[in-house]
């Protein structure tokens, strides 16, 4: 099977668009959901990092449990990819969060690596395309790019569409937002809507440096929209059923699949046994592959 590593280009724009074609990212980004006796429901969305791999947000993850989950994607060619997640991994930390039912170890992060594999061979002669991952630390005043599909209507058949936002950093939180927002993340002045979360956010290079968490609707249409930086999916490992022959012994991480070539990773990050995180940032100075 094909494989490629894609950098989208946008344009500058303030608020939430209509990418006019599903097939846009010809299946870069997912919806992410599960099927059920009206059919296809979405209810977020993804990116596809690596062979096998994606990565969504961990609370749009959750919602697959005891159901018939499924990641679907558009391609130019007319045709859909069809993913069944296999395993997810949910990060957690040494400290009790009541979110977690009484648990000893709480959740601390929205963001999740998930592995997968097709539900039938349907396109898999077309180009796998992945993104591009940066270990970032976003300024003030940066511009950021947010992408997902969103449920529009089901009636006879469901409607789908695929939207973009942008708008201007206006605050980090390095140590986390509250236990809603336990992991790195960031916010940003825009609107996002339901379907975009677990959504990839990218910077002007086309490098996908977080997912959309949560947001709150503003009638000035600069939300916020808060979003949960890549790193924790950069410390997470899965069993991986598909490919077979890329993964040593059925295991799978960015980490892994970066060191083999599977996966473009500019920057590292490491945890330590609190639950924090230490990123160190690409080289300004280095070449962009």
């Amino acid at each position: 099977m094909p494989t490629a590593w894609v950098r989208p280009e946008f344009q500058a724009h303030d608020g939430l668009v209509d990418l006019d074609s599903l097939h846009i990212m010809d299946g870069l980004v997912l919806a992410f959901g599960f099927i059920d006796d009206r059919g296809a429901n979405s209810y977020g969305s993804g990116i596809m990092v690596a062979p096998g791999l994606l990565v969504t947000a961990t609370h749009v993850a959750e919602e697959t449990k005891g159901t018939a989950g499924m990641a679907f994607s558009f391609l130019s060619s007319g045709k859909m990819r069809l993913w069944s997640p296999h395993q997810v991994h949910i990060l957690t930390g040494p400290r009790n969060d009541v979110l977690m039912n009484g648990d000893d170890r709480r959740r601390v992060s929205d963001v999740t690596l998930c592995s997968c594999y097709p539900m039938s061979d349907v396109a898999l002669d077309q180009p796998l395309l992945m993104a591009h991952l940066e270990v970032a630390i976003p300024k003030i005043g940066e511009r950021l790019w947010a992408v997902g599909y969103r449920e529009t209507a089901r009636e006879d058949a469901p409607s789908m569409a695929m939207l973009c936002s942008s708008g201007l950093v206006t605050a980090v939180y390095l140590e986390g937002r509250g236990t809603l927002l336990p992991g790195p993340c960031i916010e940003i002045g825009m609107n996002t809507v339901g379907g975009m979360s677990g959504g990839p956010v990218f910077n002007t290079l086309g490098h996908v440096i977080g997912i959309v968490s949560t947001s709150i609707e503003a009638d000035d249409l600069l939300g916020p929209t808060y979003v949960s930086l890549i790193w924790p999916a950069l410390v997470g490992e899965v069993d991986a059923p598909w490919p077979k022959e890329y993964w040593p012994n059925g295991e799978a991480s960015l980490k892994l699949a970066n060191s083999l070539g599977f996966a473009r990773i500019h920057g590292e990050v490491e945890m330590d046994g609190n639950g924090g995180f230490k990123g160190r940032l690409p080289n300004p100075s280095s070449k962009v592959e």
